[in-house]
């Protein structure tokens, strides 16, 4: 369980530290790219970070549950993209900051109409965050690009 909303904030931070690596390694010319018809592309994977973030910070806030989308419309390359996933970071941040630690364990109604408590819907966001990277990563193999190590080491480099 989260106790502390500026505790959860510094270890997002670190998250979101670590998307950027995957999001920077994406070639440009690669924004629309998507593995099959109907799948997110790696701009749609960026704009749906960054609504995610800020529906379920505003979720937390006390705020209706609505999506932003991840239309292009949002950031049509994968600068104008992270631009706008670092604006809805800035905007959830701004908006966690205000509140006091107690909200954590108030309970919010989400998509599926069951309710939760506050730091259920933000240790979500974080595993939301993970799983979306992880189909960065992925993107980035199929296209016979290396993806980043997360801590700059690679698994042939840890000690037997």
């Amino acid at each position: 369980m989260i106790t502390s909303l500026r505790d959860y904030l510094a270890y997002f931070v670190s998250v979101r530290k670590r998307t950027h690596l995957f999001i920077e390694a994406v070639p440009p010319t690669l924004a629309d790219w998507s593995p099959a018809p109907g799948e997110y592309t790696c701009g749609d994977i960026v704009r749906h970070l960054g609504s995610v973030q800020l529906m379920n910070w505003r979720l937390a806030a006390g705020e209706p549950l609505k999506y932003p989308g991840h239309d292009p419309a949002l950031g049509a390359d994968l600068p104008a993209a992270r631009t706008y996933l670092d604006a809805c970071h800035a905007e959830g941040v701004k908006l966690l900051e205000a509140l006091p630690d107690s909200i954590l364990a108030e309970k919010r109604v989400g998509a599926t109409g069951q309710s939760a408590s506050v730091w259920r819907f933000l240790m979500a966001t974080v595993e939301h965050e993970v799983h979306h990277r992880s189909q960065l990563a992925n993107y980035l193999t199929w296209l016979g690009h290396q993806p980043p190590q997360l801590f700059g080491v690679n698994v042939e480099d840890l000690p037997e």
